[in-house]
């Protein structure tokens, strides 16, 4: 989830060996540090400057490495997305949507689900419940 759901996704999408993916799940991860940067919401732009060592106009290679968004093509594996629409820190519109629909453009197997009252790590019981159940149902049905 998170930042672990970031390094998936850059897993997923950005290198392709030692492992060839089969799918992943994304749990409320930025996908693009620079929208991170220019859209903080309750995260400072100073903390992300300070992850990576600049801002998108001083250090503009290491953000577009840092942004699975970029790396996400044709090739991709099937993505099950997983965003709260009250996350304070992860942007639902500018990342987790944004990747739902380059992923479609690409004609990659995805799922997207959209949880309105969901924050960021923070979910109840019943959210998590479906949540997991989701996520089994398309590993299930798309990990062969």
């Amino acid at each position: 989830t998170s930042a672990g759901g970031h390094l998936a996704l850059l897993e997923a999408y950005k290198y392709h060996s030692p492992v060839n993916n089969k799918a992943v799940i994304y749990f409320y991860a930025p996908t693009d540090m620079t929208d991170m940067y220019n859209n903080p919401g309750t995260y400072p732009a100073l903390a992300v400057a300070a992850l990576l060592n600049g801002t998108p106009t001083t250090n503009p290679k290491l953000y577009q490495q840092s942004s699975h968004i970029f790396f996400a093509n044709a090739s991709s594996c099937p993505t099950i997305i997983l965003q709260g629409g009250l996350d304070p820190l992860v942007n639902p519109t500018t990342q987790s949507l944004a990747l739902k629909n380059k992923l479609t453009t690409a004609g990659v197997i995805n799922q997207y689900v959209f949880y309105p009252l969901g924050g960021h790590a923070d979910w109840d019981a019943a959210t998590n419940t479906d949540a997991f159940n989701k996520a089994q149902v398309f590993l299930a049905a798309n990990v062969h």
